[in-house]
């Protein structure tokens, strides 16, 4: 896992950028099964995204360079 702000931060827009685009792609499928899978992928990457929340919270910022 990351240690420093800026590569928490980068890989929480990584993360809101997927869920943007499973969020698009969920909206335009009808298949029930489909829909289960990408909600699943879904709640996964909000549980990853989470966490690198509380990380980015506990990291300590020094300073600016």
């Amino acid at each position: 896992m990351k240690n420093n702000a800026y590569e928490v931060m980068k890989e929480m827009w990584n993360i809101d950028e997927q869920i943007q685009n499973l969020s698009d792609k969920l909206k335009k499928t009808s298949q029930y099964r489909e829909r289960e899978i990408i909600e699943k992928q879904i709640d996964n990457l909000y549980s990853d995204f989470l966490r690198y929340k509380h990380l980015l919270e506990s990291i300590k910022v020094t300073g600016v360079w």
